[in-house]
């Protein structure tokens, strides 16, 4: 996001083919994607409208009285309900905004066809972390590529500690159930969101 503020600003700066950042410019403006003929201006007052709308709550770790309740609920034993608000608001909500974001970045969707992406969203978003908790109880380090039962040692609040391991598989795969019961009625387009979703909740690392 940064760089796309600093392609903006250095275009507005220094004109329309700015120099000596005209290659970094022309870059970000091909990689970006502009699929859907938007100008990078356009595209990230796009972007920035949609997460407004979001109105995602993402925790500081360095600055604990933003959102207290939530700083604390990481080290502290929690409900299931409260669990699942914080996840939500945490690792859900990056990649509700990943998900979103893209579709906002491309061709205008139906009225009809933009929910049914918000909860295939929020279903992925906590399905992976349900996964994130059950890796972290039953598979290695080896597998996992960092230290495994970190969370449990630490005493932090999962899945798994909330509503044991087999409540906690069966969890996710709802979770997964929902995601493709939202993808129905987009045909073939959303058959890499299908295989995301199969990804996050079948993945062993």
């Amino acid at each position: 996001m940064s760089r796309l503020f600093f392609a903006v600003m250095m275009k507005r700066r220094l004109g329309k083919n700015p120099n000596p950042c005209n290659k970094c410019w022309l870059s970000v403006k091909r990689n970006v994607g502009v699929s859907a003929g938007l100008k990078l201006e356009e595209l990230l007052v796009t972007v920035v409208r949609e997460l407004s709308k979001l109105k995602l709550r993402f925790v500081p770790v360095w600055k604990p009285w933003v959102y207290p309740k939530l700083y604390v609920a990481l080290f502290c034993s929690l409900t299931l309900p409260e669990l699942e608000f914080m996840h939500i608001h945490k690792t859900g909500a990056l990649i509700r905004a990943a998900v979103l974001l893209g579709a906002a970045c491309g061709h205008e969707l139906p009225q009809n066809e933009k929910p049914r992406l918000d909860r295939y969203a929020k279903a992925v978003g906590l399905a992976f972390q349900v996964v994130d908790d059950i890796l972290d109880y039953e598979a290695s380090t080896a597998t996992l590529g960092k230290t495994a039962g970190k969370d449990s040692k630490q005493g932090k609040p999962t899945y798994v500690s909330a509503i044991g391991i087999a409540a906690a598989r069966r969890l996710a795969e709802e979770l997964r159930g929902q995601a493709h019961e939202a993808l129905k009625g987009f045909d073939g387009r959303s058959r890499r969101l299908g295989e995301l979703a199969d990804f996050i909740v079948l993945r062993k690392f």
